[in-house]
């Protein structure tokens, strides 16, 4: 594992961590380097700066950092090609570079967000276009196998995710995971009620899921419609909850669809 942390001694208190090797060009293709990169705790961590340090790691994990990016427009995000695993937790993204890094990270396994503050731009300039390659090129086409998005709002962090996953011609699916994790921090409402229920509905291979209270109550309130049309794969379910209201209602909806479930584990929060 290779970590990053700035330190107050050699930075101060208001520092930008710039890495050595900031410099060089957007169109530059990356050897990988399997070992974990770990970022914790930078003040701003501009992407312009710090996208050839990123661009050399598969496996990375940025933690309590504000991540801003001051030259979007051009980014291709080449760097962002190697990554199998992303984590970001308890961290700030602007919405638009958040969706630049999912929709370039062609080789994505893992997406793990949690508590992450997804803020939407002002900028209308610098909304990202789709990557046009070929979603029916096994090479390009994404195998997303972990999506995890906890702690996060369901309006403004949650559904754009999903949003921006749904299409056809999106090449990274959410339909195909081994594990599935769903908490929002905010209630939903139609706007951003169906593609979390199709995508409930749809992940039949799944054999992990945890849900929070709210998406509990999304399903329990969908009058039938969440209703999966086969029994799901699912062996380990966990659900976050403060109360277990509404939980018995749940399971007595869902445990006809759950055949081969080994443990249900029921977590009450606060």
């Amino acid at each position: 594992m290779v970590s990053v942390s700035p330190s107050l001694s050699l930075f101060g208190p208001d520092c930008t961590l710039i890495p050595a090797t900031c410099f060089g060009s957007w169109d530059r293709v990356y050897s990988v380097d399997h070992r974990m990169l770990q970022i914790d705790s930078v003040k701003r961590m501009n992407l312009n700066s710090w996208r050839h340090v990123l661009g050399r790691f598969s496996n990375v994990e940025i933690t309590e950092s504000k991540i801003i990016h001051m030259v979007l427009a051009a980014d291709h995000f080449i760097w962002a090609h190697n990554f199998t695993v992303l984590r970001l937790r308890d961290c700030s993204i602007k919405r638009e570079v958040l969706l630049g890094i999912i929709n370039h990270a062609l080789a994505l396994e893992q997406l793990r967000l949690s508590n992450l503050q997804v803020e939407t731009s002002s900028n209308r300039q610098t909304a990202m276009d789709r990557y046009t390659g070929n979603p029916d090129d096994p090479v390009v086409r994404t195998k997303l196998r972990v999506l995890e998005l906890v702690g996060m709002d369901s309006l403004s962090g949650i559904s754009p995710v999903f949003a921006f996953l749904a299409p056809q011609e999106s090449l990274t699916s959410p339909f195909e995971l081994d594990v599935l994790a769903i908490r929002s921090e905010s209630e939903y409402n139609e706007l951003n009620l169906a593609f979390p229920l199709e995508v409930l509905c749809k992940n039949d291979r799944a054999t992990e899921m945890t849900l929070g209270e709210r998406e509990i109550q999304m399903i329990l309130e969908s009058k039938g419609s969440m209703l999966p049309p086969r029994p799901l794969s699912v062996r380990y379910l966990t659900l976050e909850v403060s109360t277990f209201h509404g939980v018995e209602a749940f399971l007595l909806q869902w445990l006809r669809f759950l055949p081969v479930l080994n443990i249900v584990k029921i977590v009450v929060r606060g």
